[in-house]
């Protein structure tokens, strides 16, 4: 077993726990198994101590405690970055937000560029109207709306009066009255009726190329506010980008088509 891999799995706790007991005195120098053993370590623990005999234990501890803290810190950062989001039924968990609340924020923040696959669209102009007012505030924003497309024929001759009717459907139905429609694509082997057919079923927001939100909710008021739907919001422009240019990468390759 390599010496060190204790470091490797040991949490902030772990490292705090093992420097008190080297302070304490309570595993003695040169490190005995049972003492180890004794105070709740593992073999992997017991390995990494022995791997420092000749070691002067304080020192040891020192740099434990060192670690301990650093791993706060690091958890600290990563717990800014990512947040759980969650709709529907709770027990009032805390450490979750709600999916409704997460998209308000997100469109509210936005300055540039909105980015959204959603499976199903159902009562749109309520569920996109954070997103209209922020527009309305901020005319530049460019949207991209990336949505499953439906055929009742299948047939490759159906595909522009299909494209045209869900184009005119959102129009009526799911966008403001007052603002040009975003830019919109689709996937057409979600047209398909056979066995070939593939659903574009990806559910997330991207926005500024900075928060990606990944989650389980449709655009629609029963996912975003009362059906059971698990999420992640990342506030993390390496992922957001990469999440992104994966669409950009699909329309370019011809996978993904303009919708109008």
């Amino acid at each position: 077993m390599k010496f060190d891999a204790w470091l490797d799995e040991a949490t902030a706790s772990d490292l705090a726990a093992l420097s008190q007991c080297l302070v304490d005195g309570r595993i003695p120098f040169p490190p005995r198994r049972s003492s180890v053993q004794l105070a709740g370590f593992g073999e992997s623990a017991v390995a990494f101590l022995e791997g420092l005999q000749g070691t002067d234990p304080k020192v040891i501890a020192w740099m434990l405690e060192r670690l301990a803290e650093e791993r706060r810190h690091a958890d600290d950062r990563y717990a800014s970055m990512v947040r759980l989001v969650w709709s529907g039924a709770s027990e009032r968990t805390q450490g979750f937000r709600d999916t409704r609340e997460v998209l308000d924020g997100l469109f509210a923040k936005a300055e540039r560029q909105v980015l959204i696959s959603t499976y199903v669209i159902h009562n749109g102009r309520s569920v996109f109207a954070p997103l209209a007012r922020r527009i309305r505030e901020r005319p530049g924003i460019e949207v991209e709306l990336y949505v499953n497309l439906p055929s009742r024929t299948g047939l490759p001759a159906d595909e522009r009066a299909d494209v045209a009717a869900y184009r005119e459907t959102f129009a009526r139905e799911h966008w403001p009255e007052d603002l040009l429609l975003p830019a919109m694509y689709y996937d057409p082997e979600s047209r398909k009726l056979d066995a070939s057919r593939a659903s574009l079923h990806a559910k997330c927001v991207v926005v500024d190329a900075r928060w990606a939100f990944v989650t389980s909710a449709n655009f629609t008021e029963a996912a975003q506010e009362r059906n059971i739907e698990a999420g992640v919001l990342l506030d993390h422009p390496r992922v957001a980008e990469a999440l992104a240019g994966r669409f950009r990468a699909l329309r370019e390759a011809g996978r993904l088509r303009v919708l109008g």
